[in-house]
């Protein structure tokens, strides 16, 4: 076996994290934001949108707790503001200039499927090999993080579960890809 790259996982917030993080009961509110263009861009993107619909957005958690900070839904020390609402912006020069800044091209990472695909593998190989320690770990993972305890701090694990989306990187999926022979140069 060859030596896998070590490779630092970023756990970035789904809808719902947004949602619990800044007081909303759900993700729909989220949604709406994000629909009406009031709602940063998301920093990832897992998935293709050719790959039936499967695609995931995943938020920086230190930029979302900025963000609604500066718009006065969290406090200085990041706590929801009671009886705030995410209502309308002013359509104002100002706001057109606040949305601005936070506005930008997210990263693009293979999700699962197109990672099977690139390698001419089967979901069940990717999973033994995931499972077996054979295969590189995930760049990216969107949603809320499995932890596990380990000298007394919680930390995230890497191990699936359901709602958690991985995503990696095209280049390393394609270097792991010749380095074990599963794609021919």
């Amino acid at each position: 076996m060859r030596p896998m790259r070590r490779t630092v996982t970023r756990f970035y917030w789904d809808r719902a994290q947004i949602a619990e993080r800044v007081g909303l009961s759900d993700a729909k509110s989220i949604r709406q934001m994000e629909a009406s263009g009031r709602l940063l861009s998301p920093d990832v993107i897992v998935g293709d949108e050719d790959d039936a619909g499967k695609v995931s957005y995943g938020w920086d958690p230190e930029r979302v707790v900025q963000f609604f900070t500066e718009r006065g839904r969290l406090d200085a020390e990041g706590r929801p503001v009671k009886g705030q609402k995410p209502g309308p912006p002013p359509k104002d020069e100002k706001e057109v200039e606040f949305m601005a800044r936070w506005t930008s091209i997210p990263k693009r990472y293979l999700g699962g499927r197109q990672v099977m695909a690139l390698l001419g593998i089967s979901d069940a190989s990717l999973h033994i090999r995931r499972e077996e320690g054979n295969f590189i770990p995930p760049d990216v993972v969107i949603g809320k993080a499995p932890t596990a305890v380990i000298d007394g701090r919680e930390v995230p694990t890497i191990k699936s579960k359901r709602g958690v989306v991985h995503g990696w990187d095209n280049v390393q999926v394609q270097v792991f890809g010749l380095q074990e022979g599963l794609i021919k140069n």
